[in-house]
């Protein structure tokens, strides 16, 4: 299955790891859907998650989050 995620839901999936959104990402880490975005849109998300509101809230540093958009650069449709 193929889905098209906005900024917003891969940000909230980063927030909250019990969250909807965090669910989609785990059904794309274990290959039961594809993920499909634009590259204008991976460049919004790490942009976003970079936001100093948004970095309090989130569990990971900014190395982890660099690499996890670079894996959605490479297999996200």
């Amino acid at each position: 299955m193929r889905i098209v995620v906005d900024t917003n839901v891969l940000v909230s999936a980063f927030v909250s790891a019990t969250s909807s959104p965090a669910r989609i990402l785990d059904l794309w880490r274990a290959g039961d859907l594809e993920i499909v975005t634009s590259q204008a849109a991976l460049d919004e998300l790490q942009r976003v998650l970079l936001y100093p509101r948004i970095r309090t809230r989130l569990r990971y540093s900014n190395d982890q989050i660099d690499q996890f958009v670079a894996l959605l650069r490479k297999h996200a449709l």
